[in-house]
């Protein structure tokens, strides 16, 4: 008798209790990244600042209760397979693509977005999307990169350079923000004394680099990234040249850097650095509290030296998931695209972003340093203040 009331009770208190809520499926945002071929370095890294941004999101409540999912699709370095990627996912009609790491890469995908979207929001920051299309860059544009470079170098006395970059999209944008950059007022003292260019794929540019040397330059800026950024600094190095060398923060990579020891030359390697990989440089506390976060979810990840390709991802999706918190799951391309054309003020870990100041890219050039890779304590150093002035 006894047994037959508990197993009445329990039956009871079964239909009585409340049933469990299913877990809300992931809300599910498509990324297009190079995991594999010559990108490979800088999407991997790229995916891990997005699977730290993934748990970080969903450990503070996700968007509006519901865990994210950022679903990763691989375009192989190749713009061909970079048109598959978006047009498979442009079927499923989303308000907001993240996608492309190269410039090729995403040249190739916003050719194919229409009038109405959706948003394309690429990792390089080689692209210049007109202000009010659909099209972002991520980062600090190139033209900034290059132009607090030059800064950099004419505050320090030189003012013969030379340049060498790739016959890719990357490397023909280099010659472009060069330019532009040479041709303000204040760098009329500079002069471009010499100009050499390499393929992506030539493993030595010994005969560029003796020319820029006889031609007397000063500096070398060396305007590429990945492995031809190797092939460079080997030719450096081989032909004893003493000579600092400036490179795009598409480098700002410990693993890639680390790869380069054995052919690092004795003369330094200066890059255009981004506060996050210099936090003890950064003294906003808005910027340097995001920076913390973003440096505790990474070590969650196991990257306990994140660097320039985490950092941007991590940026690029903060603002995504604000747009989605504030908007729900349901938002137009259109209405995503004017939430982060109003955003403003938003502390990030490239600095405080202001679309109406820097449009479809947020980042502003204020927030760029120069950094020092020292080899031998595989960290960057800051050689100027925020904007490029040298440090005393």
């Amino acid at each position: 008798m006894k047994r037959s009331i508990v197993a009445l009770l329990i039956a009871i208190g079964a239909v009585l209790l409340p049933l469990r809520a299913p877990a809300a499926d992931p809300f599910e945002i498509y990324v297009s990244l190079p995991i594999t071929g010559q990108g490979g370095f800088l999407g991997s890294a790229t995916a891990k600042g997005i699977t730290a941004l993934e748990g970080y999101v969903n450990q503070h409540g996700g968007i509006r209760g519901r865990p994210v999912k950022f679903v990763v699709l691989d375009d192989q370095s190749n713009p061909q397979i970079e048109v598959q990627v978006v047009s498979q996912v442009l079927t499923k009609k989303p308000a907001i693509l993240i996608g492309g790491e190269l410039a090729a890469m995403c040249n190739a995908g916003m050719g194919l977005i229409k009038e109405d979207g959706p948003v394309y929001y690429c990792f390089s920051s080689g692209v210049h999307p007109a202000p009010g299309s659909w099209v972002y860059s991520a980062s600090f544009s190139t033209v900034d990169m290059v132009a607090v470079s030059v800064k950099y170098l004419r505050e320090r006395g030189i003012t013969k350079l030379g340049t060498i970059t790739t016959t890719d999209a990357s490397g023909q944008d280099g010659d472009r923000t060069i330019d532009e950059a040479l041709s303000r007022p204040e760098n009329k003292g500079m002069t471009l004394i010499d100009r050499e260019h390499f393929a992506p794929t030539d493993i030595s540019v010994a005969a560029q680099l003796t020319r820029i040397k006889g031609a007397g330059a000063q500096a070398i800026i060396a305007w590429t990234s990945g492995t031809p950024l190797g092939t460079v600094l080997r030719s450096v190095r081989d032909g004893g040249y003493d000579l600092p060398v400036i490179t795009t923060p598409a480098n700002l990579v410990y693993a890639q850097l680390d790869q380069y020891k054995s052919v690092m030359p004795n003369a330094p390697l200066y890059i255009p650095g981004i506060p996050s990989v210099v936090p003890e440089s950064i003294g906003d506390r808005g910027v340097r509290s995001s920076i913390d976060a973003f440096y505790v979810a990474m070590k969650e990840q196991g990257v306990l030296k994140p660097d320039v390709a985490a950092s941007i991802a991590w940026d690029v999706g903060r603002v995504i998931v604000e747009g989605y918190r504030k908007l729900g799951f349901d938002a137009t391309p259109a209405q995503m695209r004017d939430y982060i054309n109003n955003t403003r003020g938003f502390p990030n870990v490239l600095g405080t972003y202001d679309y109406k100041n820097s449009p479809q890219r947020g980042a502003q050039p204020q927030w760029l340093l120069m950094v020092r890779w020292d080899p031998d304590n595989s960290k960057f150093i800051a050689v100027s203040k925020l904007g490029g002035d040298p440090l005393k």
